[in-house]
């Protein structure tokens, strides 16, 4: 008689399977598109059977042993499909709602499988055998779909943090050019300037009212790249100052932990299928791994700005983190037109109008920036945010009422300082004089 081949169980394929795909996934987290391992699609090898949708023994007399196992082909089918999901190079935002479908209606079947009667005995740790394989089942649901969520937006993260590293490069040579082109404008303002007196030489007058015209004209452009390097210091110092660090994930943390300890929390369990816990845990921290990386990237590129050695020696370094290059331009602009004024520049009016007009000036200038410095469209963003985002109806309406009581702010304040540049303009057209404010 001749000897027939055993055919390898179906639980043993499976674990085959996950261990070739488990196998690949043991590279380190990188960043971009290879910050996730790519792992082999399940069946690539080889594909098995794919199992009947009954997973109830078939025939009379099925024992408990029987029962048990067909039981657990229910993570025969399950466990390839969740570890093709763990092991996608490019998460998505559909692969928890996948993932939870696949366990629910893993779930179902699994209910079922247990409604017929088998013969024998009753095992005595049967009840505690069901327990457990419910219980493996509910964590693979609620845990993994939390973990496949927060792999998917830390590699999120991770990437808008990698492209502002790799963007940094030509970003900041952008602002050292035209910082580099503008800079002799302010700072030949600044040296005719003085101190607002009267110790303008009489032959460098028409350079110190070129000088005035050159940065009153540039002051647009000087104030888009000290402003530029401002938002990118903010950026890098203050919106993403803090290395992401586990303990801000406290739940995830947990489930991370129940995962790695799945062989010893679900003894009754296939100890195969808990075993791969412990491996997925590791995938599932990929992204939150790939986001430290990235995020120390971009510090290191932002570093040459963060660290004050790109605007060294500028006339407005001091503009790029402690103010707004608009009112750092704007007193060199004033202190020249007092000496220009002090030193009898050709204006059509006379001293006292002139001195008059200086004074309200500074006023004006002093108001408008007060109102300018309250309107925030970050702070906008912020509280409009804040109000999708409220999880009660309470909370909803304060973040609205913050909301509101910002745009009614914002829109008084800008309506005082349309009236404010309003006034100032009628005024200085009537003296012979460029406004000032715009």
């Amino acid at each position: 008689m001749k000897n027939r081949r055993r055919p390898i169980p179906r639980p043993a394929l499976a674990a085959l399977a996950l261990s070739s795909l488990l196998a690949a996934s043991r590279s380190p987290a990188q960043v971009l598109d290879s910050m996730l391992p790519e792992m082999a699609p399940v069946g690539s090898e080889k594909k098995e059977e794919e199992p009947a949708k009954d997973y109830r023994p078939k025939g009379p007399g099925a024992t408990w042993s029987a029962h048990r196992m067909s039981s657990t082909y229910v993570l025969v089918d399950l466990m390839p499909k969740l570890v093709e999901i763990l092991g996608k190079s490019s998460p998505a935002t559909a692969d928890e709602q996948t993932w939870r479908s696949l366990c629910s209606r893993a779930g179902m079947a699994w209910d079922d499988s247990r409604k017929y009667k088998p013969s024998g005995e009753r095992p005595a740790d049967q009840d505690e055998w069901e327990k457990q394989n419910r219980d493996f089942l509910l964590c693979l649901l609620d845990d993994g779909a939390l973990l496949v969520t927060w792999r998917n937006s830390r590699t999120t993260r991770a990437r808008e943090l990698q492209k502002a590293a790799d963007d940094a490069p030509a970003r900041f040579e952008e602002i050292r050019k035209t910082v580099e082109a503008v800079d002799p404008i302010w700072k030949d303002a600044k040296k005719y300037a003085l101190d607002g007196g009267s110790g303008l030489k009489k032959a460098d007058l028409e350079k110190a009212r070129e000088a005035y015209s050159a940065l009153r004209d540039n002051q647009s452009v000087i104030g888009a790249a000290y402003g530029a390097a401002r938002t990118a210091i903010t950026y890098a110092k203050t919106e993403n100052g803090t290395k992401p660090f586990m303990d801000l994930y406290y739940k995830e943390k947990a489930s991370l932990k129940k995962w790695r300890n799945a062989v010893a929390e679900f003894p009754k369990v296939d100890k195969q299928y808990p075993g791969f816990l412990a491996h997925w845990a590791a995938l599932a921290e990929t992204g939150f791994q790939a986001e430290v990386k990235a995020w120390e990237a971009m510090q290191k590129a932002f570093e040459p700005l963060t660290s004050g050695k790109l605007l060294a020696g500028s006339a407005g370094a001091i503009c790029a983190t402690d103010r707004r290059a608009s009112e750092c331009i704007q007193p060199t602009l004033d202190l020249l037109a007092k000496t220009l004024a002090a030193a009898g520049s050709a204006v059509a009016a006379d001293e006292a109008k002139l001195k008059e007009d200086t004074d309200l000036t500074a006023r004006e200038r002093a108001r408008y920036f007060e109102l300018y410095r309250k309107i925030d469209d970050r702070k906008e963003l912020r509280l409009g945010k804040a109000v999708e985002q409220a999880e009660t109806e309470e909370a909803r309406r304060a973040a609205e009422k913050a909301l509101k009581e910002y745009l009614d702010l914002a829109k008084a304040a800008q309506a005082e300082m349309a009236e404010i540049v309003k006034t100032h303009q009628e005024r200085r057209k009537k003296l012979g004089l460029a406004p000032e404010l715009s």
